[in-house]
């Protein structure tokens, strides 16, 4: 047993030669219930915090391929517009500028 200064330190309800005090086996017993219920109660928002973040990620990829998909649309739609101004300068006897043409502004500019 630890002593200090010849007195015994040892508390008396874990003695040796003593049982544990009835009390006190309860408390700690209502202890380590009350926090397993607080660990499964944790347990539970985090499982609910991991599917939120989860259904946020798949909204999130959602809207992204939204948004992808409409500027692609706009991108198509626009070369689209860009046949059909092409195609009427050509009706029209005009010359239509081709990739590249154009950089200096002369066939836009109407300067042949």
């Amino acid at each position: 047993m630890p002593q200090l200064d010849g007195k015994d330190t040892t508390p008396s309800s874990f003695n040796e030669d003593k049982p544990p005090a009835p009390k006190l086996a309860q408390a700690a017993c209502n202890s380590l219930k009350e926090s397993n219920t607080v660990m499964a109660k944790l347990l539970e928002h985090i499982t609910v915090l991991q599917r939120t973040l989860e259904n946020e990620r798949q909204a999130h990829k959602a809207t992204r391929a939204k948004l992808i998909e409409q500027m692609e649309m706009r991108i198509a739609l626009q070369l689209d517009m860009v046949e059909l101004q092409m195609q009427t300068l050509r009706m029209m006897g005009q010359k239509v500028p081709t990739a590249g043409e154009g950089k200096n502004n002369d066939v836009l500019d109407g300067k042949d």
